[in-house]
C-alpha cells in the first residue's frame, strides 16, 4: 500500500502511471487525481489508461474524484472529447476540478462549454468546499 504522504492516513491505497497521473485513494472513498508535473500533454490515450487504472484502485465501483492539475498541463483536443465520454467515466460519480489560477479557469470554462460532460463536474478554488460537494454528490446518478 502507498500514500500520497506516508504521515497522512487519510489515503488507504495509490497507483501510478509514471510521467502521467497517480491516484489516491481516499478513506471517505473519494480518489485525488494529480496530472504529473512533466506531463504538459494530455492525449485520449492517457485519458483511458488513466480510466483503467482508477478501475483497479476501486475495484470497478463509482466514486467522486478530486483532480489537480499543473501550471502548464494541457489536453488535446481528442483528450477533452474523450475526457467527456461515458466511456471515460464508467467509474465516476462526480469531479471537482482544483482552479487555482486564472489559465486554469479559462481552460475549465472551456473544456466544460465546448464537450459538455456527461456527469457532474465542477471548478474549486478550495479544496474543502470541493470535498464537501463531491460527498454531495448521489452514487445512484446514471451516466
Amino acid at each position: 500500500m502507498n500514500s500520497k504522504n506516508d504521515t497522512n492516513s487519510d489515503f488507504v491505497d495509490s497507483r501510478e502511471i509514471k510521467g502521467i497521473v497517480k491516484l489516491f485513494l481516499r478513506k471517505d472513498g473519494i480518489v485525488e487525481q494529480e496530472w504529473d508535473e512533466t506531463n504538459l500533454e494530455i492525449d485520449e490515450h492517457q485519458v483511458m489508461k488513466t480510466q483503467e487504472l482508477l478501475g483497479d484502485l476501486v475495484g470497478r465501483k463509482r466514486v467522486r474524484i478530486f483532480v489537480t492539475t499543473k501550471d502548464f498541463s494541457n489536453m488535446t483536443p481528442e483528450g477533452r472529447k474523450v475526457a467527456a465520454t461515458k466511456e471515460a467515466n464508467k467509474y465516476t460519480i462526480a469531479v471537482a476540478v482544483l482552479i487555482d489560477s486564472l489559465a486554469k479557469k479559462l481552460v475549465f470554462n472551456f473544456f466544460i462549454t465546448l464537450n459538455k460532460p456527461i456527469l457532474p463536474i465542477k471548478g474549486f478554488t478550495n479544496k474543502e468546499e470541493a470535498i464537501q460537494w463531491l460527498m454531495s454528490m448521489n452514487a445512484s446518478t446514471k451516466i
